[in-house]
């Protein structure tokens, strides 16, 4: 018989991924799940800007597989009381064709053809929301359909919908609107660091402590029926994830896979990993009753089914948990970390150690009433499986873990400061970035910079000169929308010319580790090609074109040559 409070659960990962087939439908446990985002606020805000419109309409609602905009569509449609959503067609599915005999562009094409070109301005009353993944939409525009659609291309491209640059102003009177989700992170920026409601809410909403949840109405009626709910890892499980200050910590690990790793996280991608963090995918209730007679091999199970190994032991399972695991493991504070093992391994009787860890913790029962004091060999694994367990439980109950990682603190606050437009915050940044443009391809002293490293013997050098050309942002305390990367612009001494970079945190990591001396290898320099590439822009504005430096690459060499152009044509000189 399975479990209901597991099946319960189950249908987390199934919400989101019914939304895109059930559109006409929206069940009670969606509402219940629905949460007011700022997509959502700024869509209804767009709608009602062009309600009183007559001509055509067709509002793209773009974004990633994923990310709620058919959900939010549902919502709109069936429960919102604005029913703002009445007077349009809704074609929520782009990527699935209606006919056998049609691609999905086909049918695309076919059910947008109000919108060609050449019926435009054909006073038709038209009025169409298209939920489109911002793949699909690329592809459409530039098929063999996506000839007829020019307008509806050069309006995609105008309005920089495929890139983090700003859209163009706002017209009532276009034919042509849009909201992107993928501008929109699951998370905002403060002075303060990052911060996301809408995660906070939703997972409130599933582990909460109030009768309107159905998830914790099931946890609590099984607990009277179920004759193992006392040694359950699922009902552990979510108990641990009950306690708000988990959950928050949980929450900033999620944004740290999001900034560090730039993965686009969905509403289904979180659903889904509340599910994988709560039930493990081996859970076999009956395979772990029967363990109860064997101490140890049920301690070792057990654990293995507790959240904070799913979350940081469990590979495989998602690109979310495989990104919060690598990252945890680097932002280890390893002097510490074997500080806490020598005195692990160390002890006679580990008991004191997991207890005063775990401190009251849901799992703590468990691992006391199994009689830790008899594994005392260092080299036992069970010995070895209970500390991993330990480190990780510390992941997500010790705040300090995070605030560890001083140079990830550095690039939120930076991140926050360039989008909200805090220009005298960023002097270090631009003086860090400036200082690694001009050291990328080696070191040759004030304002030189190698344009050209491919001899065996010689480099050759430029003289450049670039003004800091800062950005300015929105002015906001709390930003909103933005990309988890930092645009960096430089210009030449007359301020004409602009030459842009996108720092993620990738490269902000190679670029505050040259502040200390580091020298990118080859390997950096291809990660991170577009850094190179923007170099080679900026060195267009030196003096390449009428005097360089060659320079020779031998250690024993200090020989320096000019080339240089004048009036009389080119003089070589060494200096």
């Amino acid at each position: 018989m399975s479990c209901e409070f597991i099946s319960e659960l189950r249908r987390l990962s199934k919400l989101s991924a019914e939304a895109v087939q059930n559109l006409d439908h929206f069940d009670p446990l969606k509402k219940y799940m629905h949460i007011t985002r700022h997509t959502e606020i700024d869509f209804k805000q767009l709608l009602l800007k062009i309600a009183e419109v007559n001509h055509k309409q067709l509002v793209l609602v773009c974004g990633s597989a994923g990310d709620g905009k058919s959900h939010l569509l549902s919502y709109l449609k069936y429960s919102d009381q604005d029913r703002i959503l009445d007077s349009y067609t809704i074609i929520n599915d782009a990527t699935e064709s209606d006919a056998p005999n049609q691609t999905a562009i086909e049918t695309l094409a076919e059910r947008i053809a109000a919108f060609r070109d050449d019926r435009l301005n054909d006073g038709g009353p038209e009025k169409v929301v298209l939920a489109i993944n911002l793949g699909m939409l690329n592809n459409f525009i530039d098929s063999e359909q996506g000839k007829y659609f020019g307008k509806l291309k050069q309006y995609v491209l105008n309005n920089n919908i495929f890139s983090v640059a700003q859209p163009l102003p706002f017209n009532k009177d276009e034919i042509f609107h849009h909201i992107d989700f993928s501008n929109y992170q699951l998370y905002t920026l403060t002075a303060d660091g990052t911060r996301s409601d809408y995660l906070t809410e939703l997972f409130e909403k599933v582990f909460g402590n109030n009768t309107c949840n159905p998830f914790y109405n099931t946890y609590i009626n099984q607990g009277s029926t179920c004759p193992h709910h006392t040694q359950c890892p699922v009902r552990h499980n979510f108990e641990f994830l009950m306690k708000e200050d988990v959950r928050k910590l949980l929450i900033q690990r999620i944004i740290e896979v999001c900034i560090k790793d730039k993965l686009v996280i969905t509403s289904r991608d979180i659903l889904n990993f509340i599910f994988d963090a709560v039930v493990s995918p081996d859970f076999d209730e009956k395979k772990l009753w029967n363990l109860l007679s064997n101490p140890a091999k049920f301690l070792e199970t057990y654990i293995s089914y507790t959240t904070p190994m799913l979350i940081f032991e469990n590979r495989g399972t998602s690109s979310l948990i495989d990104c919060m695991t690598e990252n945890a493991a680097t932002s280890d504070n390893i002097e510490k970390r074997d500080c806490d093992v020598l005195d692990f391994y160390a002890a006679d009787d580990i008991t004191p150690i997991v207890l005063s860890e775990l401190n009251g913790s849901e799992y703590s029962d468990i691992l006391h009433s199994v009689g830790l004091s008899a594994i005392d060999n260092g080299r036992d694994p069970l010995k070895k499986y209970v500390y991993k367990f330990l480190r990780n439980y510390k992941k997500l109950t010790d705040s300090q873990e995070l605030k560890a990682d001083r140079l990830y603190l550095s690039f939120v606050q930076d991140l926050y400061h360039a989008y909200a437009g805090n220009i005298k915050h960023l002097k270090n940044l631009y003086s860090s970035v400036k200082h690694s443009i001009y050291s990328w391809n080696g070191t040759y002293g004030t304002d030189l910079i190698c344009i050209d490293d491919s001899g065996d013997d010689y480099s050759i050098l430029e003289q450049l000169n670039i003004r800091y050309d800062v950005a300015q942002g929105s002015g906001d305390d709390e930003v909103l929308q933005f990309a988890p990367v930092i645009i960096v612009r430089f210009s030449n001494e007359t301020k004409t010319e602009q030459v842009s970079f996108s720092i993620d945190y990738s490269l902000y990591r190679v670029i505050m580790a040259m502040k200390d001396g580091y020298c990118p290898t080859s390997q950096d320099r291809n990660v991170h090609a577009d850094f190179s590439s923007g170099i080679m822009a900026l060195s267009e504005f030196g003096t390449k074109k009428s005097r360089v430096y060659i320079v020779s690459k031998r250690k024993t060499s200090n020989m320096k040559f000019l080339l240089e152009e004048s009036d009389f044509g080119y003089s070589f000189k060494e200096v």
